[in-house]
């Protein structure tokens, strides 16, 4: 019974009844005790498996220095989980191994979804999407089975399953010279949890500006204009008052300036989208979005805007990569992990792009 309470909860996450039990557990104190009853528990990193009583951080870069000295085509991911953490820290930190190991990026194959080849230019010779193999809905299915046996979890914990499947029919053996996300959870898991400094983080990561991606859609939209993405998530919850917010501050921009206002449609992950607020300024993309390429045509849409206005989250640190300014906004400060803000503010420090993070009422008329 617990299997398929876990499973249901899994696959219906984005439902309404869903959401809110969540935020009910969470109010109360209680989520992660349910969770812990109902989903198995986490894996181990596999590294961890092999040599017990390591210091992470020793293991992690022996195994990157093991995979960087062999002289085998290396393989980087596959990335199958959330942006934000793919370009905050799974991108910088595989480019500073590329760079402090002075790696020939020929031998090197990397795996992700979505068309985000920009993302790792100066990283790879190769890039292989996995959309080009499975189709969003096949993803979709795939990796809600990844996390029911990643104990409800979306971070890359350990190599699953699907991490196999999606190395073989890319084309790789069975134990590849594998850089897998795991070892970035493992090695910055301590700057997450507090029990190391920043310096953890500071030290193995290396930012580059993303080259802007050309990409057809941009010759429906405006030449000037601001990007516009709103989505709930815990920290900016849609409520009523969220919603007005949401559809008065887009028609506020837009009375000024054309607004591409990036609702997608495209149902990869638990964010929920906002109405498009009914403007002639408003101009609207989900109409326009192949799902296998939706964040190329993202990337595309922010690399060109002017300025960014969306919900703070893992989407607020993609416009920092292309040079944007970026606002980002929250309804409740509790339900976002300020050590990451932190890591955002240094992408901003880096990238020299500024970054505001804020509170809705601080646009309130």
């Amino acid at each position: 019974m617990k299997k398929e309470i876990a499973n249901y909860l899994t696959q219906n996450r984005d439902q309404s009844v869903v959401r809110n039990t969540g935020r009910l557990l969470d109010t109360l104190g209680l989520k992660s005790s349910v969770a812990k009853l109902l989903f198995p528990t986490p894996p181990t990193a596999s590294i961890i498996n092999e040599k017990n009583n390591c210091d992470p951080k020793d293991l992690v870069l022996a195994r990157l220095e093991e995979i960087s000295k062999n002289q085998e085509p290396i393989v980087i991911g596959p990335w199958l989980s959330e942006v934000g953490f793919e370009l905050l820290y799974w991108i910088p930190f595989m480019r500073w191994w590329v760079k402090t190991y002075n790696i020939d990026r020929r031998r090197i194959t990397v795996i992700s979804r979505g068309n985000v080849k920009s993302w790792y230019g100066g990283i790879h010779g190769r890039y292989i999407d996995i959309f080009d193999i499975f189709s969003p809905e096949e993803f979709r299915e795939l990796n809600e089975k990844r996390w029911v046996e990643n104990g409800g979890l979306q971070k890359h914990l350990t190599i699953s399953s699907f991490d196999r499947l999606v190395l073989e029919k890319a084309g790789f053996s069975l134990k590849p010279n594998l850089a897998h996300p795991e070892l970035m959870y493992l090695l910055f898991d301590g700057y997450w949890n507090g029990s190391a400094g920043s310096k953890i983080y500071s030290d193995h990561v290396s930012f580059k500006q993303f080259d802007a991606p050309k990409h057809p859609i941009l010759d429906s939209l405006p030449k000037e204009y601001l990007a516009v993405k709103f989505y709930s998530r815990p920290s900016f919850v849609a409520d009523e008052t969220t919603k007005h917010f949401v559809d008065r501050f887009t028609r506020q921009l837009a009375d000024k300036t054309p607004v591409v206002f990036m609702n997608t449609h495209v149902a990869a992950d638990d964010h929920g989208e906002f109405e498009l607020p009914d403007h002639p300024n408003v101009f609207s993309i989900h109409d326009k979005l192949n799902p296998s390429d939706n964040l190329a045509a993202q990337s595309a849409i922010v690399a060109g805007s002017m300025q960014t206005y969306c919900t703070y989250g893992g989407f607020a640190y993609l416009p920092l990569l292309f040079g944007v300014p970026t606002v980002s906004l929250y309804t409740v400060d509790k339900h976002f992990m300020k050590i990451h803000g932190s890591a955002a503010y240094q992408l901003s420090f880096r990238t020299k792009t500024p970054l505001s993070v804020a509170h809705i009422s601080a646009f309130n008329a």
